[in-house]
């Protein structure tokens, strides 16, 4: 079903000066790209406890460790700064992809939350969705 998708995005504006061809976009083999992310991700989660409880963390480490952006400090070390290429942008792993994979993996009891409010703050918003969806499918 997946075995390949290919799309062309051209856009303008985003910030930037001239017409960008955001290149192809294409993913042959789906289902093992979805496991190495899995495999990536519980890494991180089982590794850096700071990740189980933010999924920003989650996503920066996910994206340093992929080589889909470089982190560094300000000379005051109060600021993070993000280097993303721009010829990049297009392929970096979609943030709702890392915390579905995140979500799965936590549904095995693997890489959950260590902090109670975090991991409490969770399952209340699961419930909620459930609660939003359930009474308003079509």
């Amino acid at each position: 079903m997946f075995e390949q998708q290919t799309e062309t995005i051209i856009r303008k504006g985003m910030g930037y000066k001239n017409e960008i061809d955001w290149g192809d976009e294409c993913y042959e083999n789906f289902k093992e790209q979805q496991r190495k992310y899995k495999c990536l991700i519980q890494e991180i989660l089982e590794n850096y406890n700071k990740a189980t409880n933010n999924d920003v963390i989650l996503i920066f480490e996910f994206w340093n460790l992929m080589g889909q952006m470089k982190i560094t400090e300000s000379a005051d070390r109060k600021e993070v700064i993000v280097h993303i290429k721009k010829e990049d942008v297009p392929f970096i792993t979609s943030p709702e992809t890392i915390t579905r994979i995140r979500r799965i993996l936590n549904s095995k009891n693997i890489g959950l939350p260590t902090n109670k409010e975090v991991f409490l703050r969770r399952m209340k918003r699961q419930e909620s969705i459930r609660k939003y969806f359930g009474k308003n499918k079509e």
